[in-house]
């Protein structure tokens, strides 16, 4: 079944498989569990031999964009790197938008964003590299923002000094301090023991 789905002509560019393309949920579950599908949100995923990209995390995600949001924090990490801290989608709305209406799995947060804070993938709107260390370095509990900046650290998706210059251009100095030793900290590198064991 599996093998001619693939085969077939695909409705998603980005080849997402959900339950209905198989069968319903219990053979998609059972294609996961035989390690033929790899999971990538909620109903969808990928055949396993594929390598999971952004495009397959955004468009897994786009249906939960509501109109005029976009996609930020935890979740533009995500799709950025594939790194998921948060099991909530979270949108950005504008100061000058009313609050989204609640909608299951989703989390809002009204942000003021500027062109250079957003990229597109496949049709959907998410804040860039730079503007997302911004926001989890503010916005985000710590840990879970120190693992996502040396994430996006590591994928070199954006530098410490261009976090740091958006960082000076956020309005609001209450954890300006914080998160300035934050971004420092997730971005320089540091020698590990054995590297330090085997220079003594």
């Amino acid at each position: 079944m599996l093998a001619a789905l693939l085969q077939a002509p695909r409705a998603l560019e980005s080849d997402l498989i959900t339950p209905a393309d198989v069968g319903g949920s219990v053979a998609w579950q059972s294609l996961v569990l035989d390690n033929q599908l790899t999971p990538v949100w909620g109903p969808y995923a990928v055949a396993a031999h594929k390598q999971i990209t952004a495009q397959h995390r955004v468009s897994a995600l786009r249906e939960m964009v509501q109109t005029r949001t976009v996609l930020g924090r935890q979740s533009a990490l995500w799709v950025l790197t594939g790194h998921l801290t948060s099991p909530m989608v979270h949108l950005l709305y504008p100061p000058t938008q009313h609050r989204p209406k609640p909608q299951a799995g989703t989390v809002t947060h009204q942000t003021k964003l500027t062109g250079i804070d957003v990229i597109e993938i496949d049709g959907v709107q998410l804040t860039g590299a730079t503007r997302t260390a911004v926001d989890l370095a503010i916005h985000v509990e710590r840990r879970h923002a120190l693992t996502g900046l040396q994430t996006l650290a590591q994928h070199q998706l954006v530098s410490m000094p261009e976090v740091l210059t958006r960082l000076e251009q956020i309005p609001g100095r209450s954890r300006r301090s914080e998160s300035v030793d934050l971004v420092q900290w997730a971005f320089t590198p540091r020698v590990t023991s054995s590297r330090r064991s085997s220079n003594q």
